[in-house]
């Protein structure tokens, strides 16, 4: 017999919302790592924004991710019908 614990352990980690959240983990991540040694900008002027390439995609797909998986849900969640129980 399982524990009600462990089957809502097991619930948490197959939802989509959980892997979504595991995704944009990764992301940062990777965001991170890919951060470049940027020079100092000198006399107040102004400076181009220190990002590579690399890390505006990242920040591209994690933005065309998480989009979708909010339209998804919303979806999902809008033409979820209540369940009519007829004793």
């Amino acid at each position: 017999m399982k524990s009600i614990q462990t089957d809502q352990i097991s619930k948490i980690l197959k939802s989509y919302i959980f892997k979504l959240l595991l995704l944009d983990l990764l992301l940062v991540i990777l965001f991170r790592y890919y951060q470049p040694l940027c020079e100092p900008c000198l006399n107040g002027a102004d400076c181009p924004p220190c990002l590579s390439n690399i890390q505006y995609c990242i920040i591209f797909i994690g933005t065309i991710v998480n989009v979708v998986a909010c339209m998804y849900y919303l979806i999902k969640v809008k033409n979820k019908k209540p369940v009519s129980r007829n004793d």
